[in-house]
């Protein structure tokens, strides 16, 4: 008896392995929990393997007032920290690596750079001249800034991220407000406010111009009687994002998209959500969004879909840090 039910538990297990041997879909069976077999499709929908993890991309952005200094917050807005006390217009290198940005020593302003979390922070300019609003060009070396003699003059210069080089980038203006200067991402094309328009018409108007890298090629992409300021390259070089006051009144900024031939002008921003020419505008990396800062008629910042035009508040600045407290230029990470 006991032998009839071990020859049948043997002949079972016999039959098992034939027919496992026998069917290539059961051979191709993962030998470890969690391996996909060779050639293995999924039915969902992507990747046969876990998707990449989004690199995390953080918006940088400055405070004048009691609680001045650089802050750091996700997209989402979360998990605000200030990261730099007393800094301001910060900037991120052209791989995220690294920020820029200006900073007040004996009443006179310099450009400094750190890492991301605020550490390692090194001075960049130590002449007699005041710096300030720092660009990271995309070469990755050198930092271009605005300069003035503090006597009236104000232009461009350009200095290796070291501080090891120095040279004049645009020539001396009385004009504070003038060239703010945008590089497109493959750093060919350069945006600027020009008053070119307004010189021979004396209208106090001013353009959106773009221009090689190396000074050639320049043309206006607007042709208006109002000012247009504050110019901003989309991340494939195709669009700007700028300020004008156009259907608007003195003062009062709209925030338009135009392609980079001067075709497809639209405006993102309706009469309700009118900004000022201290907002500053930063791109996403996918060109998705724009996040730009704003005092008129509430302090905040904010995001805004490029596709839609729809308007996401990001940081009520009063309601999180107090009263007294202005929100500087934004800087959304490469």
């Amino acid at each position: 008896m006991k032998f009839t039910k071990v020859y049948g538990i043997i002949l079972i297990v016999i039959v098992l392995i034939a027919w496992f041997l026998c069917n290539p879909a059961l051979q191709s069976l993962p030998t470890q929990v969690g391996t996909i077999p060779a050639g293995f499709t999924s039915t969902l929908t992507g990747s046969t393997s876990a998707p990449a993890e989004t690199p995390h991309a953080s918006i940088l952005f400055s405070i004048n007032g009691p609680a001045a200094g650089i802050y750091k917050v996700d997209p989402d807005g979360l998990h605000m920290k200030q990261i730099i006390a007393d800094g301001y217009a910060p900037g991120w290198s052209p791989d995220g690596s690294m920020i820029v940005f200006s900073a007040e020593l004996a009443g006179q302003s310099h450009i400094f750079i750190a890492k991301p979390d605020g550490s390692e922070v090194s001075q960049v300019t130590r002449d007699s001249f005041s710096d300030d609003f720092p660009i990271w060009l995309p070469d990755g070396e050198t930092i271009a800034f605005r300069s003035t003699d503090q006597k009236g003059l104000w232009w461009w210069r350009v200095a290796r991220s070291d501080g090891a080089t120095m040279s004049n980038l645009t020539s001396p203006s009385y004009d504070f407000f003038f060239q703010t200067l945008s590089w497109s991402r493959d750093g060919n094309w350069i945006a600027s406010m020009s008053l070119t328009e307004q010189r021979t018409r004396n209208d106090g108007s001013s353009q959106i111009r773009i221009r090689r890298a190396d000074g050639s090629g320049e043309f206006a992409l607007t042709d208006n009687t109002w000012a247009n300021i504050n110019p901003a390259w989309s991340p494939d070089g195709a669009r700007l994002a700028f300020l004008s006051e156009l259907d608007g009144t003195y003062g009062k900024y709209s925030l338009y998209l135009i392609d980079r031939d001067g075709k497809g002008m639209q405006r993102l921003l309706d009469n309700n959500h009118f900004l000022d020419a201290t907002t500053r505008l930063s791109w996403s990396p996918d060109g998705q969004f724009i996040v730009y800062n704003t005092s008129l008629p509430d302090n905040r910042i904010n995001v805004i879909d490029t596709a839609t035009g729809e308007v996401r508040e990001l940081i009520d600045i009063s309601a999180v840090l107090g009263t007294g407290n202005i929100s500087g230029p934004p800087a959304w990470q490469p």
